[in-house]
């Protein structure tokens, strides 16, 4: 829930929706707290006997602003806090995935300060970026970290479905990709799929 329209509905779009994902006992939420210890706790889910700890941050929420009483909070791009969480997390789970809402809409092109934060994250012990908000496919990349291993960011997977009608919003994909837990310091990549999506309208 680390986006850009997070806020649109206020405090009680907030409130239903952290009570919908309350209701949902296999599902965590992140990127959207109930409190500021909420956005400071690591949150983790296990499946298979793996541990994965889930990151999101967003880049704004559209110039709306909480109110100063509020005790909700977003997780925003802050470069020290997210390299201070990916630390923690690696300390305590399997896997690090890091979500990134980022990039200017309808643009392709990955922007130079993507690929700096990209490569701090990496450098941080992330093993996967999945990045989105430009609303069109942008490239997917391997991150050759400080130590020579690669991690795999993938920079925006465009629209899965939306109601854009120009070409490139129509197009999207599912990224499925295999990681190795256990064998390094860092989760291993071991096959990458991409399917590639078309929105079509009559």
């Amino acid at each position: 829930h680390a986006t850009n329209h997070v806020l649109d509905k206020g405090e009680k779009g907030i409130r239903n929706t952290l009570d919908f994902w309350a209701s949902q006992p296999d599902v965590i939420a992140v990127g959207l707290y109930e409190n500021e210890q909420e956005l400071n706790r690591i949150h983790t889910i296990e499946r298979g006997g793996v541990t994965f700890a889930v990151l999101a941050y967003t880049y704004g929420t559209n110039g709306i602003s909480l109110p100063a009483e509020s005790p909700y909070r977003v997780a925003y791009i802050d470069e020290p806090f997210i390299l201070q969480q990916i630390q923690e997390a690696k300390s305590m789970a399997d896997c690090v995935l890091v979500s990134m809402h980022w990039g200017a809409e309808d643009s392709m092109k990955v922007e130079d300060w993507q690929r700096e934060l990209a490569q701090k994250i990496a450098n941080a012990g992330a093993d996967l970026i999945i990045g989105h908000h430009p609303h069109v496919l942008r490239s997917v990349e391997w991150i050759t970290r400080s130590d020579g291993s690669k991690m795999l960011c993938a920079y925006s997977l465009g629209n899965f479905i939306s109601t854009q009608m120009d070409a490139p919003n129509l197009l999207g994909g599912i990224l499925n990709v295999t990681l190795n837990v256990g064998a390094s310091p860092y989760a291993q990549t071991e096959s990458v799929e991409f399917t590639p999506t078309i929105a079509e309208y009559n």
